[in-house]
């Protein structure tokens, strides 16, 4: 690392940022990033604007960090996109602009990144920064479900439920909800739990729906 590897400084910012092989130090962890990410590492910069959003390692700075996700998506980062497309959805460091939400999440998602997928589902499920498509939304939302991405998977589970522009079926609902359930979503188990509660596409069991 000393030698100017960025390899070698994301792997000790890693062993510091989660105490692998050293006493975790998560301002040594963000030390070492940051040298990566000044050095030119793609891989550095996205991480970087990760721990500057989420204050692990360092203060929470939202403009920082979109300045740093900007860098690492501008250098093909597939996460770094959907994470960018995010910050534009909520305005989180940037101004809030759904055009570039949508440009992002589509250049995320088609590197396949689930995260990237997911967002670019959501744009076209409440149409922001594009048209609505109700079709699309769900083609993306499997891609993404099916590598176990649970915001996709609970997503699924609300559309088939709710009958968001697509026929009810309990079926497919408590497929996708019991994924996204597994994973610890509390979204999805509420959905598990009201099935069972309701006797919607199971057998009611009040006391089975209390458990979720």
């Amino acid at each position: 690392a000393e030698r100017g590897s960025t390899d070698a400084m994301m792997s000790l910012g890693s062993a510091f940022l989660y105490g692998v092989g050293v006493i975790a130090n998560p301002e040594e962890g963000f030390r070492w990033y940051q040298r990566a990410a000044e050095a030119g590492s793609r891989e550095g910069e996205s991480k970087l604007a990760e721990l500057l959003l989420q204050g692990s390692g360092v203060a929470v700075n939202q403009l920082e960090a979109a300045a740093w996700c900007r860098k690492a998506a501008e250098h093909g980062h597939a996460f770094a996109q959907g994470m960018l497309g995010f910050l534009y959805t909520v305005g989180s460091g940037v101004e809030k602009n759904e055009d570039e939400a949508f440009k992002w999440s589509q250049m995320s998602a088609i590197q396949g990144d689930a995260a990237g997928q997911w967002m670019l589902a959501e744009c076209y499920l409440w149409g922001r920064g594009t048209l609505k498509d109700a079709a699309k939304a769900r083609e993306w939302l499997v891609k993404s479900a099916k590598t176990g991405y649970y915001r996709s998977q609970r997503r699924l589970a609300e559309i088939y439920y709710y009958a968001m522009d697509v026929e009810r079926s309990y079926s497919e609902a408590g497929r996708w909800a019991s994924l996204a359930a597994d994973q610890g979503d509390a979204e999805a188990q509420f959905i598990i739990g009201e099935m069972f509660v309701f006797g919607h596409g199971v057998e009611a069991d009040p006391s089975a729906g209390a458990k979720w």
